[in-house]
Protein backbone atom coordinates (compact mmCIF):
# COMPACT_ATOMS: atom_id res chain seq x y z
CA UNK A 1 0.00 0.00 0.00
CA UNK A 2 1.20 3.54 -0.48
CA UNK A 3 0.84 6.74 2.01
CA UNK A 4 1.58 10.01 0.50
CA UNK A 5 4.33 8.21 -1.84
CA UNK A 6 5.61 5.88 0.82
CA UNK A 7 5.70 2.19 -0.25
CA UNK A 8 4.78 -0.14 2.72
CA UNK A 9 3.77 -3.34 3.29
CA UNK A 10 1.19 -4.19 5.52
CA UNK A 11 0.51 -7.49 7.04
CA UNK A 12 -2.50 -9.32 8.56
CA UNK A 13 -0.88 -11.52 11.61
CA UNK A 14 2.79 -9.76 12.07
CA UNK A 15 4.56 -7.40 11.30
CA UNK A 16 2.82 -5.07 13.16
CA UNK A 17 5.17 -3.10 14.78
CA UNK A 18 7.88 -3.16 12.13
CA UNK A 19 4.77 -1.62 10.15
CA UNK A 20 4.96 1.62 12.71
CA UNK A 21 8.15 2.03 12.93
CA UNK A 22 8.51 2.32 8.99
CA UNK A 23 5.72 4.72 8.29
CA UNK A 24 7.14 7.03 11.96
CA UNK A 25 10.64 7.45 10.11
CA UNK A 26 8.90 9.04 7.05
CA UNK A 27 6.69 11.02 8.41
CA UNK A 28 5.31 12.32 11.63
CA UNK A 29 2.09 14.51 10.81
CA UNK A 30 -1.15 14.24 13.04
CA UNK A 31 -2.89 13.39 10.05
CA UNK A 32 -0.75 9.57 9.38
CA UNK A 33 -0.87 9.01 13.24
CA UNK A 34 -4.34 8.22 13.16
CA UNK A 35 -4.10 6.03 10.30
CA UNK A 36 -1.53 4.37 11.73
CA UNK A 37 -3.96 3.48 14.60
CA UNK A 38 -6.74 2.80 12.34
CA UNK A 39 -4.68 0.09 10.42
CA UNK A 40 -3.32 -1.22 13.49
CA UNK A 41 -6.68 -1.90 14.59
CA UNK A 42 -7.64 -3.86 11.52
CA UNK A 43 -4.47 -5.91 11.66
CA UNK A 44 -5.10 -6.85 15.03
CA UNK A 45 -8.62 -8.17 15.65
CA UNK A 46 -9.49 -7.91 19.11
CA UNK A 47 -12.37 -9.61 20.45
CA UNK A 48 -15.30 -7.78 22.37
CA UNK A 49 -17.68 -9.46 24.17
CA UNK A 50 -21.19 -7.87 25.43
CA UNK A 51 -22.39 -9.05 28.29
CA UNK A 52 -25.95 -7.95 30.03
CA UNK A 53 -26.65 -9.21 33.56
CA UNK A 54 -29.89 -10.44 34.13
CA UNK A 55 -30.83 -9.90 30.40
CA UNK A 56 -35.19 -10.96 30.99
CA UNK A 57 -35.25 -7.82 33.54
CA UNK A 58 -33.19 -5.90 31.04
CA UNK A 59 -35.77 -6.58 28.01
CA UNK A 60 -38.70 -4.70 30.24
CA UNK A 61 -36.56 -2.28 31.17
CA UNK A 62 -36.18 -1.37 27.78
CA UNK A 63 -39.76 -1.58 26.94
CA UNK A 64 -40.55 0.75 29.61
CA UNK A 65 -37.59 3.17 28.24
CA UNK A 66 -36.60 3.72 31.36
CA UNK A 67 -34.47 2.06 34.55
CA UNK A 68 -36.38 0.91 36.86
CA UNK A 69 -36.74 -1.95 39.58
CA UNK A 70 -38.08 -4.64 37.09
CA UNK A 71 -38.46 -8.60 38.29
CA UNK A 72 -39.11 -11.06 36.11
CA UNK A 73 -40.90 -14.10 37.17
CA UNK A 74 -41.92 -17.47 35.38
CA UNK A 75 -43.83 -20.33 37.08
CA UNK A 76 -44.03 -17.97 40.64
CA UNK A 77 -40.43 -17.54 40.77
CA UNK A 78 -38.14 -14.64 40.34
CA UNK A 79 -35.61 -15.77 37.40
CA UNK A 80 -34.15 -12.15 36.85
CA UNK A 81 -34.07 -8.86 38.51
CA UNK A 82 -32.66 -5.14 37.42
CA UNK A 83 -29.26 -4.03 39.50
CA UNK A 84 -31.55 -1.74 42.19
CA UNK A 85 -31.04 -0.53 45.70
CA UNK A 86 -34.67 -1.31 45.95
CA UNK A 87 -34.33 -4.87 44.94
CA UNK A 88 -30.56 -5.48 46.78
CA UNK A 89 -32.63 -8.28 49.11
CA UNK A 90 -34.03 -10.23 46.22
CA UNK A 91 -32.06 -13.63 44.93
CA UNK A 92 -33.03 -15.67 42.23
CA UNK A 93 -35.49 -18.11 43.16
CA UNK A 94 -37.38 -16.14 45.70
CA UNK A 95 -41.38 -16.51 45.40
CA UNK A 96 -42.77 -13.41 43.68
CA UNK A 97 -45.33 -12.67 46.54
CA UNK A 98 -41.87 -12.45 48.90
CA UNK A 99 -40.81 -9.64 46.43
CA UNK A 100 -43.59 -7.86 47.15
CA UNK A 101 -43.13 -7.87 50.65
CA UNK A 102 -39.52 -7.23 50.82
CA UNK A 103 -40.09 -4.45 47.99
CA UNK A 104 -43.58 -2.49 47.23
CA UNK A 105 -41.26 -0.33 44.55
CA UNK A 106 -40.90 -3.17 42.35
CA UNK A 107 -42.11 -4.16 38.76
CA UNK A 108 -42.95 -7.59 38.53
CA UNK A 109 -43.35 -8.71 35.60
CA UNK A 110 -43.92 -12.50 33.55
CA UNK A 111 -40.74 -13.56 31.42
CA UNK A 112 -41.93 -12.66 27.74
CA UNK A 113 -39.59 -14.84 25.14
CA UNK A 114 -40.93 -12.80 22.15
CA UNK A 115 -39.98 -9.69 24.23
CA UNK A 116 -36.26 -10.87 24.51
CA UNK A 117 -36.05 -11.65 21.01
CA UNK A 118 -37.03 -8.71 19.76
CA UNK A 119 -34.95 -6.89 22.13
CA UNK A 120 -31.59 -8.58 21.28
CA UNK A 121 -32.50 -7.87 18.05
CA UNK A 122 -32.28 -3.97 18.65
CA UNK A 123 -28.76 -5.10 20.44
CA UNK A 124 -27.56 -6.77 17.43
CA UNK A 125 -28.68 -3.58 15.18
CA UNK A 126 -26.96 -1.46 17.57
CA UNK A 127 -23.65 -3.57 17.54
CA UNK A 128 -23.94 -3.51 13.76
CA UNK A 129 -23.87 0.45 13.30
CA UNK A 130 -20.28 0.11 14.88
CA UNK A 131 -19.04 -3.32 13.03
CA UNK A 132 -20.02 -5.94 10.51
CA UNK A 133 -18.02 -8.41 11.95
CA UNK A 134 -20.43 -10.12 14.41
CA UNK A 135 -20.89 -13.53 15.76
CA UNK A 136 -24.51 -15.06 16.00
CA UNK A 137 -25.28 -15.65 19.51
CA UNK A 138 -27.89 -16.41 22.07
CA UNK A 139 -28.21 -13.55 25.22
CA UNK A 140 -27.18 -12.26 27.49
CA UNK A 141 -23.40 -12.71 25.53
CA UNK A 142 -22.74 -11.28 21.99
CA UNK A 143 -19.33 -11.75 20.73
CA UNK A 144 -17.92 -9.03 17.54
CA UNK A 145 -14.73 -7.27 16.43
CA UNK A 146 -13.85 -4.69 13.90
CA UNK A 147 -14.88 -2.11 16.06
CA UNK A 148 -12.98 1.08 17.38
CA UNK A 149 -12.23 1.30 21.20
CA UNK A 150 -14.53 4.70 21.71
CA UNK A 151 -17.53 3.19 19.75
CA UNK A 152 -17.32 -0.09 21.83
CA UNK A 153 -17.16 2.18 25.41
CA UNK A 154 -20.00 4.47 23.89
CA UNK A 155 -22.25 1.34 23.12
CA UNK A 156 -21.52 0.00 26.51
CA UNK A 157 -22.59 3.22 28.12
CA UNK A 158 -25.90 3.31 25.81
CA UNK A 159 -27.04 -0.15 26.18
CA UNK A 160 -25.77 -0.45 30.07
CA UNK A 161 -23.97 -3.94 29.12
CA UNK A 162 -20.84 -4.91 30.54
CA UNK A 163 -18.09 -5.48 27.92
CA UNK A 164 -14.96 -7.01 27.75
CA UNK A 165 -11.89 -6.94 24.94
CA UNK A 166 -9.51 -10.26 24.48
CA UNK A 167 -7.34 -12.16 22.27
CA UNK A 168 -9.65 -14.61 22.03
CA UNK A 169 -13.79 -15.44 22.93
CA UNK A 170 -13.14 -16.87 26.27
CA UNK A 171 -10.79 -14.01 27.26
CA UNK A 172 -13.22 -11.37 26.48
CA UNK A 173 -15.89 -13.04 27.87
CA UNK A 174 -14.40 -13.56 31.30
CA UNK A 175 -13.51 -10.00 31.08
CA UNK A 176 -17.32 -8.63 30.62
CA UNK A 177 -18.19 -10.69 33.80
CA UNK A 178 -15.59 -8.99 35.58
CA UNK A 179 -16.41 -5.71 34.69
CA UNK A 180 -18.74 -3.15 35.39
CA UNK A 181 -22.11 -1.72 33.47
CA UNK A 182 -21.43 0.30 31.33
CA UNK A 183 -17.88 -0.44 31.24
CA UNK A 184 -15.32 -2.11 29.21
CA UNK A 185 -12.52 -4.24 30.12
CA UNK A 186 -9.12 -4.35 28.04
CA UNK A 187 -7.37 -7.91 28.62
CA UNK A 188 -4.00 -8.13 27.52
CA UNK A 189 -1.99 -11.22 27.19
CA UNK A 190 0.62 -10.92 29.45
CA UNK A 191 -1.60 -10.27 32.06
CA UNK A 192 -3.81 -13.27 31.23
CA UNK A 193 -2.25 -15.74 34.06
CA UNK A 194 -2.80 -12.58 36.83
CA UNK A 195 -6.02 -12.18 35.97
CA UNK A 196 -7.25 -15.65 36.41
CA UNK A 197 -5.42 -15.42 39.82
CA UNK A 198 -7.91 -12.89 40.91
CA UNK A 199 -10.86 -14.53 38.92
CA UNK A 200 -13.10 -15.93 41.99
CA UNK A 201 -14.95 -19.50 40.51
CA UNK A 202 -18.11 -18.04 41.89
CA UNK A 203 -18.28 -16.07 39.14
CA UNK A 204 -18.55 -18.86 36.92
CA UNK A 205 -22.59 -18.93 38.21
CA UNK A 206 -22.90 -16.55 35.71
CA UNK A 207 -21.35 -18.98 32.56
CA UNK A 208 -24.39 -21.31 33.78
CA UNK A 209 -21.98 -23.52 35.98
CA UNK A 210 -23.86 -25.58 38.35
CA UNK A 211 -23.92 -24.60 42.27
CA UNK A 212 -22.65 -28.55 43.01
CA UNK A 213 -19.43 -28.17 40.69
CA UNK A 214 -18.60 -24.74 42.34
CA UNK A 215 -18.98 -26.12 45.54
CA UNK A 216 -16.82 -29.10 44.75
CA UNK A 217 -14.28 -26.32 43.69
CA UNK A 218 -14.07 -24.87 46.79
CA UNK A 219 -13.65 -27.52 48.95
CA UNK A 220 -10.96 -29.08 46.96
CA UNK A 221 -8.98 -25.37 47.51
CA UNK A 222 -9.64 -24.13 44.07
CA UNK A 223 -11.03 -20.80 45.04
CA UNK A 224 -9.88 -18.78 41.65
CA UNK A 225 -9.48 -19.86 37.94
CA UNK A 226 -5.40 -19.63 38.31
CA UNK A 227 -5.59 -22.46 41.00
CA UNK A 228 -7.42 -24.57 37.76
CA UNK A 229 -4.12 -23.92 35.43
CA UNK A 230 -2.32 -26.79 36.84
CA UNK A 231 -5.16 -28.96 36.52
CA UNK A 232 -5.39 -31.12 33.22
CA UNK A 233 -8.13 -31.51 30.80
CA UNK A 234 -8.71 -35.24 32.37
CA UNK A 235 -8.76 -34.47 35.46
CA UNK A 236 -11.27 -31.71 35.39
CA UNK A 237 -13.34 -34.49 33.16
CA UNK A 238 -13.47 -37.39 35.07
CA UNK A 239 -13.92 -34.88 38.40
CA UNK A 240 -17.17 -32.79 36.40
CA UNK A 241 -17.66 -34.32 33.28
CA UNK A 242 -18.79 -31.65 30.35
CA UNK A 243 -18.51 -28.83 32.55
CA UNK A 244 -15.36 -29.70 33.10
CA UNK A 245 -14.39 -30.12 29.84
CA UNK A 246 -15.66 -26.59 29.10
CA UNK A 247 -13.83 -25.09 32.11
CA UNK A 248 -10.56 -26.52 30.90
CA UNK A 249 -11.03 -24.80 27.23
CA UNK A 250 -11.91 -21.85 28.70
CA UNK A 251 -8.40 -21.14 31.15
CA UNK A 252 -6.43 -22.66 28.04
CA UNK A 253 -8.53 -20.98 24.92
CA UNK A 254 -7.64 -21.88 21.29
CA UNK A 255 -7.54 -19.25 18.42
CA UNK A 256 -11.12 -18.62 17.84
CA UNK A 257 -10.62 -17.46 14.33
CA UNK A 258 -11.82 -14.59 12.60
CA UNK A 259 -15.59 -13.64 13.01
CA UNK A 260 -17.60 -13.83 9.85
CA UNK A 261 -19.66 -10.82 8.42
CA UNK A 262 -23.28 -10.33 10.14
CA UNK A 263 -26.24 -10.25 7.72
CA UNK A 264 -28.40 -7.95 8.92
CA UNK A 265 -31.93 -9.24 9.58
CA UNK A 266 -34.61 -8.28 7.42
CA UNK A 267 -36.95 -5.02 7.82
CA UNK A 268 -39.21 -3.08 5.78
CA UNK A 269 -38.75 0.70 5.58
CA UNK A 270 -41.09 2.99 3.23
CA UNK A 271 -40.10 6.87 3.36
CA UNK A 272 -41.65 10.15 2.09
CA UNK A 273 -39.70 12.98 0.47
CA UNK A 274 -40.83 16.30 0.43
CA UNK A 275 -40.40 18.72 -2.79
CA UNK A 276 -39.63 21.61 -0.69
CA UNK A 277 -38.58 21.27 2.99
CA UNK A 278 -41.30 21.77 5.32
CA UNK A 279 -41.45 23.18 8.82
CA UNK A 280 -41.61 20.37 12.05
CA UNK A 281 -44.69 20.69 12.83
CA UNK A 282 -46.83 17.63 13.88
CA UNK A 283 -50.00 18.75 12.42
CA UNK A 284 -48.21 18.62 9.30
CA UNK A 285 -45.74 15.68 9.95
CA UNK A 286 -48.45 13.28 11.14
CA UNK A 287 -50.74 12.49 8.13
CA UNK A 288 -47.84 11.58 6.31
CA UNK A 289 -46.41 9.24 8.73
CA UNK A 290 -49.68 7.64 8.44
CA UNK A 291 -49.43 7.58 5.33
CA UNK A 292 -45.65 5.49 5.31
CA UNK A 293 -47.26 2.90 7.86
CA UNK A 294 -50.12 2.31 5.89
CA UNK A 295 -47.66 1.21 2.84
CA UNK A 296 -46.03 -0.64 5.15
CA UNK A 297 -48.10 -2.32 6.62
CA UNK A 298 -49.05 -3.33 2.56
CA UNK A 299 -45.80 -4.98 2.49
CA UNK A 300 -46.02 -7.15 5.56
CA UNK A 301 -47.82 -9.69 4.67
CA UNK A 302 -48.53 -12.67 6.77
CA UNK A 303 -45.45 -11.30 9.20
CA UNK A 304 -45.91 -8.79 12.34
CA UNK A 305 -43.36 -6.88 13.76
CA UNK A 306 -42.24 -6.05 17.12
CA UNK A 307 -39.76 -2.73 16.73
CA UNK A 308 -40.45 0.33 14.97
CA UNK A 309 -38.76 3.37 14.41
CA UNK A 310 -39.54 6.93 13.16
CA UNK A 311 -36.68 8.53 10.99
CA UNK A 312 -36.47 12.53 10.00
CA UNK A 313 -34.42 13.87 7.05
CA UNK A 314 -33.20 17.20 8.22
CA UNK A 315 -32.21 20.06 5.66
CA UNK A 316 -28.55 19.89 5.18
CA UNK A 317 -28.27 16.53 7.13
CA UNK A 318 -26.40 13.91 5.72
CA UNK A 319 -28.09 11.30 7.85
CA UNK A 320 -31.43 11.05 9.54
CA UNK A 321 -32.11 11.51 12.87
CA UNK A 322 -34.19 7.82 14.16
CA UNK A 323 -36.09 7.29 17.15
CA UNK A 324 -37.37 3.90 18.34
CA UNK A 325 -39.32 1.39 20.54
CA UNK A 326 -39.64 -2.01 21.26
CA UNK A 327 -43.38 -2.84 21.23
CA UNK A 328 -44.79 -5.16 24.26
CA UNK A 329 -46.48 -7.73 21.33
CA UNK A 330 -46.07 -7.90 18.13
CA UNK A 331 -48.29 -5.60 15.55
CA UNK A 332 -49.44 -5.38 12.35
CA UNK A 333 -52.42 -3.03 12.53
CA UNK A 334 -52.23 0.23 10.92
CA UNK A 335 -54.52 2.27 13.16
CA UNK A 336 -52.25 0.29 16.36
CA UNK A 337 -48.57 1.08 14.86
CA UNK A 338 -49.56 4.78 14.33
CA UNK A 339 -50.87 4.74 17.74
CA UNK A 340 -47.71 3.87 18.81
CA UNK A 341 -45.31 5.43 16.60
CA UNK A 342 -46.74 9.40 17.37
CA UNK A 343 -45.11 9.67 20.16
CA UNK A 344 -41.74 9.03 18.64
CA UNK A 345 -42.20 12.21 16.80
CA UNK A 346 -42.91 13.87 19.91
CA UNK A 347 -39.93 12.48 21.33
CA UNK A 348 -37.48 13.60 18.13
CA UNK A 349 -38.97 17.30 18.16
CA UNK A 350 -37.93 17.12 21.50
CA UNK A 351 -34.40 16.29 21.13
CA UNK A 352 -33.99 18.21 17.87
CA UNK A 353 -35.78 21.23 19.84
CA UNK A 354 -33.23 24.74 20.04
CA UNK A 355 -30.42 22.37 17.83
CA UNK A 356 -31.64 22.24 13.91
CA UNK A 357 -31.08 25.69 11.92
CA UNK A 358 -34.14 26.68 9.84
CA UNK A 359 -36.61 23.80 11.48
CA UNK A 360 -36.47 22.37 8.36
CA UNK A 361 -37.72 18.67 6.88
CA UNK A 362 -36.84 17.16 3.36
CA UNK A 363 -38.20 13.60 4.61
CA UNK A 364 -39.79 11.43 6.99
CA UNK A 365 -39.79 7.60 7.04
CA UNK A 366 -40.53 3.85 8.86
CA UNK A 367 -38.99 1.28 9.64
CA UNK A 368 -40.46 -2.28 10.72
CA UNK A 369 -38.00 -4.74 12.47
CA UNK A 370 -38.24 -7.81 14.49
CA UNK A 371 -40.44 -9.20 11.74
CA UNK A 372 -42.01 -12.27 13.51
CA UNK A 373 -45.09 -14.63 12.17
CA UNK A 374 -48.29 -14.65 14.21
CA UNK A 375 -47.78 -17.37 17.23
CA UNK A 376 -49.98 -20.10 17.41
CA UNK A 377 -51.01 -21.15 20.91
CA UNK A 378 -53.50 -23.84 21.88
CA UNK A 379 -55.61 -22.46 24.14
CA UNK A 380 -57.44 -24.53 27.29
CA UNK A 381 -60.59 -24.77 27.43
CA UNK A 382 -60.89 -24.30 31.51
CA UNK A 383 -58.90 -21.11 32.60
CA UNK A 384 -56.01 -22.27 35.35
CA UNK A 385 -56.18 -20.17 38.72
CA UNK A 386 -52.14 -20.06 40.42
CA UNK A 387 -54.09 -19.74 43.75
CA UNK A 388 -55.36 -22.73 42.75
CA UNK A 389 -52.13 -24.58 42.58
CA UNK A 390 -50.71 -22.82 45.28
CA UNK A 391 -53.53 -24.18 47.43
CA UNK A 392 -52.65 -27.79 46.04
CA UNK A 393 -49.25 -27.16 46.96
CA UNK A 394 -50.03 -26.49 50.64
CA UNK A 395 -52.54 -29.93 50.89
CA UNK A 396 -49.54 -31.84 49.79
CA UNK A 397 -47.53 -30.22 52.45
CA UNK A 398 -49.89 -31.61 55.00
CA UNK A 399 -51.81 -34.45 53.45
CA UNK A 400 -49.48 -36.22 51.04
CA UNK A 401 -51.04 -37.73 48.36
CA UNK A 402 -54.33 -36.76 49.25
CA UNK A 403 -55.43 -34.69 46.29
CA UNK A 404 -56.34 -36.57 43.24
CA UNK A 405 -57.27 -35.88 39.48
CA UNK A 406 -59.94 -38.31 37.74
CA UNK A 407 -58.27 -39.67 34.58
CA UNK A 408 -61.14 -41.22 32.12
CA UNK A 409 -59.47 -44.09 30.08
CA UNK A 410 -61.65 -44.75 26.66
CA UNK A 411 -62.41 -48.14 25.13
CA UNK A 412 -61.38 -50.12 28.66
CA UNK A 413 -63.00 -53.36 28.74
CA UNK A 414 -65.05 -52.99 32.32
CA UNK A 415 -66.36 -50.11 33.23
CA UNK A 416 -64.83 -50.15 36.70
CA UNK A 417 -61.62 -49.28 34.67
CA UNK A 418 -63.06 -45.99 32.76
CA UNK A 419 -62.23 -43.92 35.78
CA UNK A 420 -58.25 -43.73 36.99
CA UNK A 421 -57.27 -41.38 40.52
CA UNK A 422 -54.13 -40.27 40.07
CA UNK A 423 -52.68 -37.69 42.62
CA UNK A 424 -52.89 -34.46 41.35
CA UNK A 425 -49.26 -32.64 40.45
CA UNK A 426 -48.92 -29.01 41.96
Amino acid sequence: MKIDGVKLKVCATTGCDNFQKSVANHMSCTYVKHIITELLTLCVMHVYCLYISHYPAWAHARLLRRRAPVVVVAGGRVVAHASSRHLRDIRIGDRADRVEQLSPEAIIRVRDTELERACWDDVLREVNGITPFIAQSAPPFLYFSGARFADVRALAVRLRARMGRGENRSAAQLAAIRSVEGNVIQLRPRRWAAFLRRFDVNHLAELDFSDDMLEQLRLFGYTTLGDILSLTERQLGSQFGPDGRRLFEMVHPDSDGRIALYTPLPSIEEWHEFEDSVALEPGILEPVIRDCIDRACKELGGYRCQRVQLGLQLAHKFEPRWEGRVLSIPRNRPDTLFRLIAPLLQDLLLKLYGTVSGDSVMGIGVRFESLRHPSIQQAALFEERPAVQGAVRGVHRRYPGSVRQATIKRHVLFEEDEVVFNVLQA
